[in-house]
């Protein structure tokens, strides 16, 4: 049975809704957690369940998956949260700081791993760098592992439009990457120099 008719069926028996709490809660749970912090999570997700029920009769029945749906209603919530307490500088740095510590990887070679201190912060520079609906898809592409047609309908663009916001951001990340190993390669040919045959004196 797929989420559309459980919540058509919902719309005479309310009782019903439930099972699309019970099926989608943990993963809305986590969405909200990387986004709003463990603090504000569970209120963001209790809000949105609490939503989706007032609008179920709203509900899209040609869509048999309700996830694109409901992360779409927390989104709403997380910007308007966000824009009242103007949290956003530290939203980015919570999602970076995330990454470090679960050793989270971008898909597509973007960022191979967060494991030393410098590379957290380049990261931070890297998130802060993009705009928020940039970060948004890719965050929905990379943890949630959505499709761009999902993500499409979560934050309500074309699907041409989700491609071209992830194209930019990969290329901003990987533009970082590549200048954070060219300083580095530059860094080592330095150091080669002071000892090494050839040496450069000044």
């Amino acid at each position: 049975m797929g989420d559309e008719t459980v919540i058509e069926s919902s719309w005479i028996d309310p009782d019903q809704f439930g099972k699309i709490f019970e099926a989608h809660f943990n993963a809305l749970y986590l969405f909200c957690q990387r986004r709003v912090g463990r603090a504000s999570a569970e209120d963001v997700a209790g809000e949105v369940f609490v939503r989706a029920f007032e609008q179920r009769r709203r509900y899209d029945l040609g869509r048999s998956s309700a996830r694109p749906w409901l992360y779409g209603i927390a989104l709403n919530i997380i910007r308007n949260e966000a824009r009242r307490q103007d949290r956003q500088s530290r939203a980015v740095n919570r999602v970076a700081s995330e990454l470090y510590v679960s050793r989270c990887s971008l898909e597509e070679n973007l960022i191979d791993q967060i494991g030393t201190r410098q590379e957290l912060t380049d990261v931070i520079a890297a998130l802060d760098g993009l705009k928020d609906a940039e970060l948004e898809v890719l965050l929905l592409y990379v943890w949630e592992r959505l499709s761009y047609e999902e993500i499409a309908l979560v934050v309500d663009v074309p699907v041409g439009t989700v491609r071209s916001r992830i194209h930019h951001a990969r290329r901003h990340l990987a533009a970082l990457s590549q200048q954070r190993d060219d300083a580095e390669l530059l860094t080592q040919r330095c150091k080669g120099s002071e000892h090494g045959p050839g040496s450069v004196h000044y």
